[in-house]
Formats: structure tokens, sequence, C-alpha cells
């Protein structure tokens, strides 16, 4: 039985990561540098980030980080506050599990929303990146259920469908090739939530 939906936020709570890497490599200080980074070093076993972090200063790494705290707030998508609502009146908890860059932690807002959210679980926080099925393992026992009590929505087939899947996590695709309400559909027709009129 689903006791907590959880959520991930990039492609599904907003329209996009507005484009993380591209951002760094348009704007950022040390653009050079990490594009040197990114295009030429060989280390395969490292995502991205990973790499950053790894080859950038503390002095570089601290002002990425300023530059993202500066950076315009992200918005939900309009309809979170109106779902996030319908699915707490239903009694379930909603906890957000995302993958998330430790440079770009402060770009969304969930200040609308947060009485609706019962944890966050990011990443960079918690050690463990999506696909992993860990992360979902970690999600579970921190919120004292099991895997199978939690239903995870995401756009991605691999990092979210798949992920929750293979950690024993009910799982439902948010396809962005789709309008938000026949997503929002999908979601209450799998919890047999009747569809309201506020969408």
């Amino acid at each position: 039985m689903v006791k907590v939906i959880s959520f991930d936020v990039g492609g599904t709570l907003i329209d996009t990561e507005k484009g993380f890497m591209q951002n760094l490599l348009k704007d950022s200080p040390f653009k050079e540098e990490i594009k040197s980074i990114i295009y030429t070093t060989k280390d395969y076993s490292l995502k991205k980030e990973q790499l950053l972090l790894k080859y950038l200063t503390e002095y570089q790494i601290q002002n990425i980080k300023n530059f993202y705290a500066h950076k315009k707030i992200t918005p939900l998508r309009p309809f979170v506050g109106s779902l996030f609502a319908l699915l707490r009146n239903n009694r379930y908890q909603i906890i957000i599990a995302s993958n998330r860059h430790c440079f770009s932690k402060n770009t969304v807002s969930f200040i609308n929303v947060l009485s609706f959210i019962s944890a966050f679980f990011y990443s960079n926080e918690i050690g463990v990146v999506k696909p992993n099925p860990l992360f979902f393992k970690y999600c579970a026992e921190k919120m004292s259920i099991n895997c199978g009590d939690i239903l995870h929505i995401g756009d991605s087939i691999k990092s979210d469908f798949f992920c929750a899947s293979q950690a024993g996590c009910k799982s439902l695709l948010w396809d962005n090739d789709k309008a938000d309400i026949e997503n929002i559909y999908n979601i209450l027709n799998f919890i047999k939530i009747p569809k309201p009129d506020i969408f």
C-alpha cells in the first residue's frame, strides 16, 4: 500500500534543471577551467560534477557556489501546490527525492509548499546518486517504511522509473511529451483518487 509519494525535481516539479552544465560553461566564474576539465579529463569513472570537485581548487569551488547562490530562483510548476494539497488531504506523505548538484542547491524554491513536504532527500547530501537503488532504500529507512510503501514519480526512465522499481518501490514516469494534466491524472488514477476540478 502506498504511504509516501516521492517526487523528483528537475524535469518533474520544475520544467527543467535549467541546464546546470550549460550555465556553468556559459556564465560562471572559471568557465574556461571548467571547459578544460570537462572536455579534456579522461577520468570516465566520475560524473561531471565529481570531476569539478576533484580538479577545481577550494577557492574556485566556493566562487561557483556563490555564483549559484545569487542565481534567479526557479519556480515550481503551477500545479504543484494544488497537487500536494490534494495528496496530503488524502493522507499521503510527500517527500522530495532528487539528484542535486552541490553547486546549485539554492536555485529551486519550495517555500509555498513546505507545509506539505515531510522530508527532502538529495543525492549530494546523502552520498548516493540515482540510479543507484540504495538511494530509495535510504529514503525508506529514514521514513521508517518499506520501499514498497513508496510511489516515486520522475521524468528519467533510468534514474527514476527503473531505479525506484529496482529498489522495490512503485514508480510512475513523468512524461514531458504529455501535458501536465495528463501526468497528474496518471498519478491520481494510480492511487485511485477521483479527478478534482482544481487543475
